[in-house]
């Protein structure tokens, strides 16, 4: 019986481009548990190829209550001196055949986990995505463009609903106070912050 050897695909893709992929792996947990992360997905391109985005927030809830978190961060600084020492386009020998690296995928499976784990384990019962402008951009470009590339409008009380909302997230991370930090090793500029 003869072998046939095949060739690995060679994938071109830049360092945003892998940080969308590490985005679209986040959503997909959320999505995993119900939620629809259609909007975020719609967006991703623009969100951080323009690199608006600060933070994307999984929180997870038990009935109305905010139990635990992953937050994926993005410190653009290192992004744009990555990019200037290394260039644009990632080292593709270490992409593999799933379009990214075996680290990225390492550590999505381990956030992943921990999500499942609060679900099957501790009673969670519904996901919340939330992101953060970078303020930095807002200034730049102005809240208005923002909100037109986002393609989002709140209204005054919805905003203020949110800012409740969110205060109470952060309450319960405080409250919680156990943190673990880790960075992608591939792809340093984004990290993940649990609770």
């Amino acid at each position: 019986m003869a072998m046939v050897q095949t060739k690995a695909r060679v994938w071109n893709l830049t360092r945003n481009q892998l940080l969308q992929g590490v985005a679209r792996r986040f959503f997909e947990i959320a999505a995993d548990h119900g939620k629809d992360c259609d909007w975020y997905l719609e967006r991703i391109d623009v969100m951080l190829r323009m690199e608006l985005i600060e933070f994307y927030y999984l929180v997870v809830f038990k009935a109305d209550e905010p139990i635990a978190g992953a937050k994926l961060c993005f410190d653009w600084k290192r992004h744009t001196a990555l990019v200037e020492s290394m260039g644009e386009f990632f080292d593709p020998e270490k992409i593999n055949q799933f379009g990214t690296t075996d680290s990225i995928a390492d550590t999505m499976q381990a956030v992943r986990a921990y999500v499942d784990g609060l679900f099957e384990h501790c009673g969670a019962t519904r996901v919340e995505v939330w992101y953060s402008v970078r303020d930095d951009q807002i200034k730049t470009l102005g809240s208005e463009r923002v909100d037109q590339l986002l393609d989002v409008s709140r209204s005054d009380e919805a905003k203020k609903k949110s800012s409740e909302r969110w205060a109470k997230i952060m309450k319960a991370k405080a409250d919680k106070g156990a943190k673990r930090v880790s960075t992608l090793g591939d792809l340093p500029e984004a990290s993940f912050d649990i609770w």
